[in-house]
């Protein structure tokens, strides 16, 4: 469960699904930074807007006084990073942002839709958000 006031760690979140999720981890009361080779994307205007700090690249001192990391599952297959080996090495606990995604949408009082699929999915996010 997302505490209020929890410092998590994003890394990737220029991304779009780990921006909106930082987006929403602030919104629940999470204090939210992160970092990417990536940034600026089409993503980074809304943390921008929203006041969530981020830094293009990486370094180990990014997750000094976190209290999770959050980080795409692509960084798992690289051989070598260094922000997730020293969070492990420290003992801070890495999950996926999809994971922490499902730990917002669990939430009491909160219901989640997820629309998945090949074809169709923008037409059935929109017919949802307007019956919503």
């Amino acid at each position: 469960m997302v505490e209020h006031g929890e410092r998590i760690h994003v890394i990737g979140i220029a991304g779009s699904g780990a921006a909106g999720t930082a987006l929403l981890l602030q919104q629940a009361g999470a204090v939210v930074d992160g970092c990417d080779i990536d940034a600026p994307s089409p993503y980074t205007p809304q943390l921008d807007a929203a006041g969530i700090r981020y830094i293009i690249g990486h370094d180990t001192a990014h997750i000094d006084g976190v209290d999770r990391v959050a980080i795409t599952p692509a960084l798992r297959a690289l051989p070598h990073h260094e922000e997730l080996e020293a969070a492990e090495a420290r003992g801070i606990p890495t999950l996926t942002w999809q994971a922490l995604l499902g730990e917002l949408q669990g939430a009491p009082g909160r219901i989640g839709l997820g629309v998945t699929g090949t074809h169709g999915k923008s037409t059935t996010t929109a017919l949802l958000g307007h019956l919503l």
